[in-house]
């Protein structure tokens, strides 16, 4: 019987993917009030996006677009397009932590071309039944991320995280 070879790229995904200990964004048990909160993408070449996340609720590791991207976007060659996800999180007071960062279709290109990566924790006080977005900004001054209201207000909630330009 023939064994079927492993590329290295499908062992580095199987290693990634058993080390992430995801947990849902709602603790088990919770019956409290919600609101939804989105992560955003956005295509900037054909081979480059910037995404923007929310990766941890009150220091729960949870499923967020990067990891999202990344699978939906495996074996397209030097193409990416961003797959943006959204979860319900209780109201209240939270620790989230954002990140904002550039992603390139294949890493041979993150190695070639600027990157940008900011994080950081914000505590925040959620609304329940309010849509909320995380977004930023990713350039060559400065690169930050930060939660808004999802709504015609765009309302900042918590602080910005802010980093160095594109390097």
């Amino acid at each position: 019987m023939r064994t079927p070879l492993l590329t290295p790229g499908l062992v580095l995904m199987a290693f990634l993917t058993g080390c992430a200990n995801l947990q849902p964004a709602i603790p088990e048990g919770y019956t409290g009030p919600k609101a939804t909160v989105r992560d955003s993408g956005m295509p900037v070449a054909g081979n480059l996006a910037h995404v923007f996340t929310v990766s941890q609720v009150d220091g729960r590791s949870i499923r967020n677009s990067r990891g999202a991207t990344l699978s939906a976007n495996y074996g397209r060659g030097f193409s990416i397009t961003p797959t943006v996800i959204a979860r319900d999180v209780p109201a209240g007071s939270l620790k989230l932590t954002l990140s904002g960062q550039t992603m390139y279709a294949a890493p041979i290109l993150a190695m070639m071309n600027p990157t940008c990566t900011v994080e950081g924790v914000v505590e925040v006080f959620i609304e329940k039944d309010t849509p909320y977005i995380v977004k930023g900004l990713l350039d060559q001054n400065a690169c930050s991320v930060w939660l808004e209201e999802d709504r015609e207000s765009g309302k900042i909630v918590g602080t910005k995280i802010t980093g160095p330009g594109v390097k």
